[in-house]
């Protein structure tokens, strides 16, 4: 009978073992966010009208806080200041559902969307005009 007893205590503390590092290993990881979770993002940003669409949504957990990336399609003909309240405002709706969460929303004029961002660009700026000819060029490296 104690050997049966030892039996289901090893398994019981094995269980919550596992259950454990688990949800440890998702911490140390970066998981990223669950599809629902990343479903509500986007309805709660998606609830002004005036926001066209989401993309490139990136989301990761760092400890108990929510990490999140987007851009967003806002009307081209929207002064800085309309866009930038349209993108306060999203992010307090996300806030809402998410309190601990730290938001990056970057917008773009609707239909002109470029894919940028370093190393998930699939695209490169065009040099500047400006830029010094005698500055050294960039270094290749996992960023370029």
């Amino acid at each position: 009978l104690d050997a049966a007893a030892g039996l289901v205590v090893a398994v019981w503390l094995a269980w919550g073992a596992i259950n454990l590092l688990k949800d440890a290993a998702g911490h140390l990881l970066d998981r990223a966010a669950s599809d629902e979770e990343r479903a509500a993002i986007v309805a709660a940003v998606t609830e002004d009208a005036r926001v066209a669409n989401v993309h490139q949504l990136r989301t990761r957990m760092a400890g108990q806080a929510l990490m999140v990336q987007m851009h967003v399609d806002l009307d081209p003909d929207l002064s800085l200041k309309a866009a930038h309240d349209i993108i306060l405002d999203a992010e307090k709706r996300v806030l809402k559902v998410f309190p601990h969460a730290d938001i990056l929303i970057h917008a773009d004029p609707r239909g002109a969307a470029e894919p940028h961002g370093g190393a998930f660009a699939t695209t490169r700026p065009e040099t500047s005009d400006a830029a010094s000819p005698e500055a050294p060029s960039p270094q290749a490296g996992p960023w370029s």
